[in-house]
């Protein structure tokens, strides 16, 4: 039989090798839009548990927090009755959030919306005529403002030509896919029921998945790499526990402050700014403000001096929340310098929309973070060698000084021998 030698049979192992990556990649070229409908198809399916697995996440830091309360205030110690307990107080805690929602803010959250629908059309009259009062000093403006037709009758002709509009395409969708809205209705709803059934089972058996899961690793790594990975999922968890609980407390602070003091103030809506104001929180730097914007605006609609002393409220609040409260909530979750939150909002935003700027913040605070620990190693590594290098051209210099100085008693003893 032909035998190779042993350098020409690790190139033949390299020309397989590259055969196959280039048969590889010329195969995901050429199915490029297949594979994608694969993978997108496996991620419909894997829907339901991605999303229960994000719920359970979200129940756990929320049981984390009530333990830690507990163990603060009553002392309780950490077993399986209190990890019971507090799994039960995490989902009533969430099922009275959701009740609470639907039940008391939701119908009044409506009403002010349908208030809002309401005098629609006089306050954008009144506005328009509010912009003619102040514009009558720059005669092209006013002119211009003065040639559109804002009467209260053509304001209401058509937001009703507007909503007939949408009721007629929606009574007209709805009859040509009855069964189509039907069937995603039902998928829909069992979707919801799954999730919400596999957060539960993930609540209440996190410890058991946590240890399967790190003896899979365990027993499938290296113990090197074994160690990085339990470092690197320790800072997620941590990173992301911070960032969920610390983001819905501060958004939960902020609107709070703000339907309270609107109402003191006497402002329309407060409930719904405060409510908007909070929801717009969860987008990093730029949401609460683009919220209070919005919120600022549906006020103007009625008394534009009602909006303006909104915009100075928030704005007072902004940075009482920004310089008080935040650092205490946040502390340093996050840490990530606003260049690289600039940089996480826009690929979030791009790559996912609102949820994307959600949650590409902690996603690039643990890249940020892992790879200050590498460059820091690297550096130390690197510092270190240098230092060892230095010390051992000092002791090759010292030993050969020694060596070239001679010993003037041991040159007299040379002498007298001689």
């Amino acid at each position: 039989m032909f035998h190779l030698d042993e350098q020409y049979r690790s190139r033949e192992v390299l020309i397989q090798r590259l055969i196959l990556f280039a048969l590889g990649l010329a195969m995901v070229i050429i199915y490029f839009r297949q594979i994608l409908d694969f993978f997108a198809h496996i991620l419909g399916i894997c829907t339901p548990f991605i999303v229960g697995g994000f719920l359970g996440y979200v129940l756990n830091v929320l049981e984390t927090s009530l333990m830690g309360w507990g163990q603060r205030l009553f002392h309780m110690r950490e077993n399986r009755f209190t990890r019971f307990l507090c799994n039960c107080l995490a989902i009533l805690t969430l099922i009275l959030l959701l009740f609470v929602f639907l039940f008391v803010l939701f119908p009044r959250i409506a009403d002010s919306l349908r208030s809002v629908m309401t005098d629609l059309p006089g306050s954008l009259y009144s506005f328009w005529m509010w912009l003619l009062h102040i514009t009558e000093r720059v005669p092209a403006v006013h002119d211009w403002l003065a040639r559109l037709d804002f009467s209260v009758d053509s304001i209401t002709r058509a937001l009703e030509e507007f909503l007939s509009w949408l009721n007629a395409d929606a009574q007209t969708s709805l009859m040509s896919s009855v069964y189509n809205v039907l069937s995603s209705a039902f998928s829909w709803a069992f979707n919801c029921m799954m999730s919400v059934m596999f957060a539960i089972i993930l609540l209440f058996n996190k410890q058991r998945v946590v240890h399967e899961g790190r003896s899979l690793l365990q027993a499938y790594m290296p113990e090197r790499f074994y160690n990085r990975s339990m470092h690197i999922l320790k800072l997620i968890d941590n990173t992301f526990t911070g960032y969920i609980g610390g983001s819905c407390l501060e958004c939960l602070i902020l609107g709070t402050l703000v339907g309270i003091l609107s109402a003191v103030f006497g402002l329309p809506y407060a409930l719904l700014a405060g409510l908007v104001v909070g929801i717009g929180a969860l987008v990093p730097m730029f949401g609460a403000l683009a919220a209070a914007i919005l919120v600022s605006l549906f006020m103007a609609l009625e008394s534009p001096v009602n909006g303006l002393y909104f915009m100075i409220l928030f704005l007072c609040i902004q940075q009482v929340e920004g310089n008080f409260i935040y650092p205490h909530v946040m502390g340093k979750t996050v840490g990530l310098p606003p260049f690289f939150v600039m940089i996480a909002i826009t690929i979030g935003a791009n790559a996912a929309g609102i949820l994307g700027m959600i949650v590409f913040i902690p996603i690039t605070s643990c890249v940020y973070q892992i790879i200050r620990e590498d460059t820091s190693a690297r550096l130390a590594v690197r510092k270190r060698r240098k230092q060892a290098d230095a010390l051992t051209a000092q002791s090759s210099a010292g030993r050969g000084s020694a060596a070239n100085r001679r010993d003037p008693a041991s040159d007299s003893k040379e002498t007298s021998h001689v």
